[in-house]
């Protein structure tokens, strides 16, 4: 098999876990999610992100990714109380975060989630050591907790991770900022009540943004010039298009309270 680029598809990247897993693990009952990136191991879906980074800081060869397979998949299935069976929401909540995913995730299994913008939800992720997966209904329910109070537990959570990472800033003539850390959650960064205070301070209200993938958020002033804007947009509709876990091509506006709309 030959050697994988470093930015490999992430389609094509789980379906080599996938085999590999089957291979490695045959008693397991291992499938790809309906999204096709990521990979269920019984009731629980899993992403594949933390894999595929550390692959690609491996070189991307194929003979390391078995290795790397079974390294983070021995660790995940040793710590399987936690990331495929139950867990406790003392045991969640320091490790609950929140995650933008497309409505895809929602076609195999009932994750606790609610609507964001068109075909964007925000979803939680139990973001463990071993591995992260996506918090279902039945958990939240088990635990006595709503999808508003976890929410509310995630984005504290990770407005405490976000303190000192670097935001991309152009104050000039046409301000913007965005987020692009490569941690999984920089879309998400648009919930932060931290995030629209900055973008106020430096962008007014309302203000544009656009989530064209995961690990990237893009923000900008409503009076932008036409030109700006319209690169801004095309650089989202070509990210959506080309990079790993695509979100939306679409611009959003959102207001002082964190209402948001889609624009034409």
């Amino acid at each position: 098999m030959s050697s994988p680029s470093p930015l490999e598809n992430p389609r094509a990247f789980a379906r080599r876990v996938l085999a590999l897993v089957r291979e490695l693990y045959p008693d397991q009952p291992a499938s790809l999610g309906a999204d096709g990136e990521t990979l269920r191991l019984g009731s629980a879906q899993f992403g594949l992100g933390n894999l595929a980074a550390k692959h690609r800081l491996a070189g991307g060869r194929a003979d390391m990714l078995r290795r790397l397979v079974k390294e983070h998949f021995d660790v995940l299935l040793r710590d399987s109380e936690s990331l495929i069976g139950g867990i406790t929401w003392g045991e969640a909540k320091p490790i609950l975060l929140p995650q933008l995913m497309p409505e895809a995730f929602l076609r195999q299994l009932a994750l606790a989630e609610k609507p964001f913008v068109p075909g964007v939800r925000i979803g939680l992720v139990i973001d463990a050591t071993a591995g992260y997966r996506y918090a279902r209904t039945d958990e939240l329910e088990s635990w006595g907790i709503t999808v508003p109070q976890a929410l509310e537990v995630a984005l504290t959570n990770l407005n405490t991770r976000s303190q000192g990472l670097q935001v991309h800033a152009s104050l000039e003539n046409d301000p913007m900022l965005a987020f692009a850390s490569g941690d999984g959650y920089d879309a998400a960064r648009v919930l932060l009540p931290r995030w629209r205070e900055l973008a106020a301070e430096h962008l007014g209200m309302p203000f544009r943004f656009g989530i064209p993938n995961r690990d990237f958020l893009i923000c900008w002033s409503a009076v932008t010039t036409a030109s700006t804007q319209a690169a801004f947009r095309a650089k989202i509709a070509e990210d959506f298009k080309r990079q790993p876990y695509p979100l939306s091509p679409r611009v959003f506006e959102m207001n002082e309270e964190g209402n948001v709309r889609p624009l034409a």
